[in-house]
């Protein structure tokens, strides 16, 4: 990929880079609060532009529909998939659905 000139809101891209440096520019308007549709199974979320933990601020409608443990990859650390307690800027997350409806972070 060499260009994207539009992102969706909370929608999770994910990006392999063949070496460093690295960087993404992004600009527009900095997201805050989202409610992402989902689909039952695994969905790919984005992040807001600042921390926000996903414990008592993570919720979905209908209620309960978000299955097991969020999940984001942390390839500098582990390599591997890892279960984060936060929404972090710039970082993609999998989010397991029952059903569909609207998956809320605010």
């Amino acid at each position: 990929m060499t260009d994207l000139s539009t992102l969706g809101n909370w929608d999770g891209y994910w990006v392999a880079a063949t070496g460093p440096p690295c960087t993404l520019t992004m600009t527009g308007e900095p997201v805050v609060n989202i409610t992402r549709t989902s689909t039952a199974g695994w969905n790919m979320v984005g992040s807001t532009a600042t921390e926000i933990p996903f414990e008592g601020h993570l919720t979905s409608e209908p209620e309960g529909i978000i299955r097991g443990s969020i999940y984001t990859y942390d390839p500098p650390a582990t390599r591997a998939y890892t279960i984060p307690v936060a929404n972090m800027p710039g970082c993609g997350y999998w989010i397991s659905a029952a059903t569909d409806g609207d998956i809320v972070l605010e």
